[in-house]
């Protein structure tokens, strides 16, 4: 009686389907390749289902393509006509596309560790010239102010002048000064005679 309700309740019509990609797909531009194959495969399997029993048939069918890596189908809500699916990414696809986006070759979590902490670097060493930069594009001129853990301070001394005393600090720190200027050049080789 039980597989006979159940094969009554897969002949009903679907609702609804549910699909968990990675999250960093969504990140994607839509006109990126990968995106537009999954995207391409899911309306294509779409077209094949309309009752809750062709579900797992087009779930199953996703492992044909390329890109994908696994696809499970992870519920079926019979009385509401609903699923959920997940689909994975084929191994690597991910730093394939890191390695596209970036200009970098990644190719394992360790190149991608090491890239991250060069990138890091360079951002801090950016970040502190940022506004200058900025300024130096609108008007000319930049200046990078010192950073607090450049500052050099030296010992102090006591000065005397009059009948009053006094101490003189020194502090000394690098500064950065950006000037825009425009470079122009013109060559007019002379060889021989006009002749």
């Amino acid at each position: 009686v039980n597989s006979i309700i159940e094969k009554i309740l897969f002949e009903f019509p679907v609702r609804e389907i549910g699909i968990r990609l990675p999250e960093w797909i969504e990140s994607l531009d839509n006109s990126h390749w990968l995106k537009k194959n999954f995207i391409t495969a899911i309306k294509s399997s779409m077209n094949s289902i309309n009752k809750l029993r062709d579900i797992k048939p087009a779930a199953s069918g996703y492992k044909g393509y390329e890109f994908v890596g696994d696809a499970s189908l992870d519920e079926i809500t019979l009385g509401e006509g609903t699923a959920a699916l997940t689909l994975k990414v084929k191994e690597g696809l991910f730093f394939r596309v890191l390695g596209e986006i970036s200009g970098f070759n990644i190719d394992c979590e360790y190149t991608l560790l090491n890239l991250m902490k060069e990138l890091t670097y360079a951002k801090k060493e950016y970040d502190k010239i940022a506004d200058a930069l900025r300024d130096v594009k609108e008007t000319g001129y930049g200046l990078v102010p010192p950073q607090l853990d450049e500052l050099k301070l030296e010992e102090p001394e006591i000065v005397q002048q009059g009948n009053s005393f006094g101490v003189k600090l020194r502090a000394s720190a690098p500064s950065l000064h950006f000037i825009k200027a425009n470079v122009e050049t013109e060559v007019s080789p002379i060889v021989g005679t006009e002749r």
